[in-house]
């Protein structure tokens, strides 16, 4: 999977994380809906002009320089 694939299934699995009390309160032709649009969301976020990027902290890491080093 490439860096656009990553982002994608990284910020669609954000959102679903945030969103799964409200799927399982829908209907399902309403939830599999959103789900889509979540989806769609994430690609064209992937694949336009907002950079994505995964942070890796650790305990004794210096995860700011790598912030840092973006900005």
């Amino acid at each position: 999977m490439g860096i656009g694939g990553e982002a994608t299934a990284g910020i669609t699995g954000a959102a679903n994380q945030m969103m799964r009390t409200f799927y399982r309160r829908m209907e399902t032709d309403r939830s599999r809906t959103l789900r889509r649009q979540v989806f769609e969301n994430a690609c064209n976020m992937a694949g336009g002009n907002i950079p994505a990027y995964q942070l890796r902290a650790t305990l004794d890491g210096r995860f700011w320089e790598e912030i840092e080093a973006v900005l």
